[in-house]
């Protein structure tokens, strides 16, 4: 796990996350979006599959901050409350959408 400051402006998140080296894209709790003053379902709504079932996420574009890097990227926030996963990808997508069903 790794300190991760996300920042839209002047205000912020702070947070922990894993590295997902298999993640195509940086996966936050929805309760993240409103620290930093994101309105969740404001943000683009994307569906994601994977091998452990469906879930939504909105995307937002924020600075991602992790130690020694700052980076301006497109992130996705869970909509469903149970899923507790805060995950940084490792891929070099910057900004971008994913494809529908890509995630």
């Amino acid at each position: 796990m790794i300190p991760v400051v996300l920042r839209c402006g002047e205000m912020v998140a702070d947070l922990v996350a894993s590295v997902d080296t298999g993640a195509s894209y940086c996966l936050f709790e929805g309760a993240y979006a409103a620290k930093p003053g994101l309105d969740l379902i404001a943000g683009a709504l994307t569906r994601f599959r994977t091998a452990n079932g469906n879930f939504e996420a909105y995307g937002h574009e924020v600075d991602v901050e992790v130690p020694g890097i700052v980076s301006h990227s497109l992130v996705y926030f869970v909509a469903d409350p149970a899923i507790c996963k805060n995950a940084l990808s490792t891929s070099r997508r910057r900004a971008t959408r994913p494809r529908a069903g890509d995630g």
